[in-house]
């Protein structure tokens, strides 16, 4: 079970602290100063201007194995793993779309994407 939660937070974490703070840091305005409160305040700023997500802009999902891989490690599925249950709906990889409604990121989405088990290992 253990394997099965950390999975999960992983994802959360990753997608809902450093991919957020990420994107912040982007799209921030330049702050007054480089005071934590003025790069504070500018992020939040850039927070609240993120539309709510829809349903049509996230994916979730969970990888499988690929038997006819010549990498053994791309071989095995998340359920294939002994320690996951047979079946086990948890996520592996989410991807969600972010619209942030100001002047200047106005109709310019913000995808993140965070997962495991993934063909390249990168940060964009």
């Amino acid at each position: 079970m253990l394997v099965v939660f950390s999975t999960v937070f992983e994802i959360l974490d990753v997608i809902q602290n450093h991919l957020i703070q990420i994107l912040s840091i982007v799209g921030m305005e330049k702050p007054r100063s480089t005071k934590g409160e003025d790069i504070r305040d500018e992020k939040v700023k850039l927070l609240r201007c993120i539309s709510p997500v829809k349903p049509e802009d996230v994916v979730i999902g969970q990888y499988i194995g690929d038997k006819n891989s010549t990498n053994v490690e791309h071989q095995q599925g998340y359920l294939d793993d002994k320690t996951v249950p047979d079946n086990s709906t948890t996520p592996t990889y989410a991807q969600l779309i972010l619209n942030v409604n100001n002047e200047r990121w106005a109709g310019v989405p913000f995808i993140l994407r965070a997962g495991k088990a993934l063909n390249e290992k990168k940060a964009e």
